[in-house]
């Protein structure tokens, strides 16, 4: 039986000058409630990782962000999270707003809330370390998540 890989997307919405990130307080899976994370979801059928991207963004943090750009595919056992990046004017940040059930909030890069998920700690300075033009990073997660 041949098994394809659940398929993620994740991004990071920063402010011109890289001091404010949008992240959102996850409800689930269990392992990842309480914590902050970029935001993101699962792809739906047929959908490229960008749509995937752009529709997470729109449904959970009410913003309609054309600009996204790829700086790091995470794999594991799990499946494959497609990570993006992008940048907007701080007026545009303060537009952010929680469309759902978790909590979408503008934090600083610099202080980050001590509940995230422990791989934002790496995943964004990344982000802010790649720019236009720069090809993705492939990484592999050895972590496991339940």
């Amino acid at each position: 039986m041949n098994h394809t890989p659940q398929q993620y997307c994740l991004g990071f919405l920063f402010d011109p000058h890289a001091q404010h990130v949008v992240l959102i307080e996850k409800l689930k899976p269990a392992w990842m409630a309480g914590k902050w994370n970029g935001v993101g979801g699962k792809l739906e059928r047929g959908e490229s990782p960008l749509q995937a991207m752009q529709r997470e963004f729109k449904e959970e943090a009410g913003l309609d962000i054309p600009g996204w750009r790829p700086f790091c595919d995470l794999t594991g056992d799990w499946g494959v999270c497609y990570c993006f990046h992008d940048f907007v004017l701080y007026r545009t940040l303060l537009k952010v707003q929680t469309m759902e059930s978790e909590k979408v909030r503008l934090h600083c890069v610099d202080r980050l809330p001590k509940e995230i998920v422990p791989n934002l700690r790496w995943l964004i300075p990344m982000a802010l370390s790649f720019s236009e033009g720069v090809n993705p990073a492939k990484f592999v997660v050895q972590e496991k998540y339940d």
